[in-house]
């Protein structure tokens, strides 16, 4: 519910889709770059309101919440999340401190693919802003940048001291911000909605997983079978695959507003990018080979998609 409804689908995604529709023109340089992470975003998050979110949906039927736990846990859903997406410092400072602290499969492949997508933003954001006065005197990403942060900042999940000031930051320091919202953006909606989304292996054995059961007892019933086999479905709408053949049929640089040189250049970029994706995803498929027992698969490009799914 907190990770993943909240997280990604409310606060990344919803927030920012939100900000690019408002304040980005369609050929905005930025707003066509996000166009794949934000693939089918708001058509998604309707329905997981209606569908998972409300009162006697499908996630209310299956936990044991009452009406009141069930608004509570929504309600301390902006303090329980972690900093992960802060936005002065994005996800790549927290992941390649946990990559070294805690050294885990999935922090260590987690934390590679954050900086290849970070590397990805910042050849894609350079070829349009050369300079961070550049970027700080476009004015719809001003106002881009300036209501996405309002709106994070009214959730106050850090307190009020903890809220980002834009006014008090240089054009380089703005420039950071940018980068860093983009970045853990993507990596929220394709990684880390599949690390927290994935409820397949919760789903499969109620006498191991059960979203709930009777007091007293040490298995689930029939219904949370059931009812975590229902979820599975409603959650399983296919997206577009992150991991592509650069030039061919699903390669998406042809969004890029640019042409000739500049057109090249993004499409280096664009490939460079899959490269990274493509080795990434052979380094985790031999770990897995290798140590079966620490396999890992959310963090593997190739069964990743673009955008957040229900």
């Amino acid at each position: 519910m907190i990770d993943h409804l909240y997280n990604c689908h409310w606060h990344q995604a919803n927030t920012i889709t939100i900000a690019t529709r408002e304040q980005l023109s369609p050929t905005h340089p930025v707003r066509r770059f996000l166009v794949p992470f934000q693939f089918f975003t708001i058509s998604i998050n309707k329905q997981a309101v209606s569908g998972l979110a409300a009162w006697m949906s499908t996630v209310p039927r299956l936990f044991a919440f009452t009406r009141q736990g069930l608004a509570s846990a929504y309600a301390d859903a902006p303090a329980a999340v972690s900093n992960d997406e802060d936005e002065r410092f994005g996800a790549g400072e927290v992941l390649r401190q946990r990559a070294q602290t805690l050294s885990t499969p999935y922090h260590v492949y987690a934390c590679r693919y954050y900086e290849a997508v970070e590397v990805f933003v910042t050849q894609y954001l350079d070829t349009f802003y050369p300079s961070a006065e550049a970027m700080e005197a476009d004015a719809e990403l001003a106002g881009f940048l300036e209501q996405l942060v309002a709106m994070r900042n009214m959730e106050a999940r850090h307190g009020e001291t903890d809220k980002l000031d834009l006014a008090g930051l240089s054009a380089a320091e703005k420039r950071r911000v940018v980068l860093n919202v983009l970045s853990s953006f993507v990596f929220h909606v394709t990684m880390l909605h599949e690390q927290v989304g994935s409820v397949q292996v919760y789903v499969q054995d109620v006498s191991w997983a059960s979203f709930h059961w009777k007091e007293d007892e040490t298995i689930g019933t029939k219904e949370a079978a059931y009812g975590g086999a229902i979820l599975m479905a409603l959650t399983s709408t296919p997206m577009p695959k992150l991991m592509v053949t650069p030039g061919g049929p699903r390669d998406w640089t042809f969004l890029f507003p640019a042409e000739g040189d500049t057109l090249k250049a993004l499409q280096g970029g664009f490939a460079d990018f899959q490269s990274k994706l493509v080795r990434l995803a052979s380094d985790v498929e031999e770990h897995n080979k290798a140590r079966p027992h620490e396999a890992v698969f959310t963090v593997n490009p190739r069964y990743l998609e673009t955008s957040v799914s229900v």
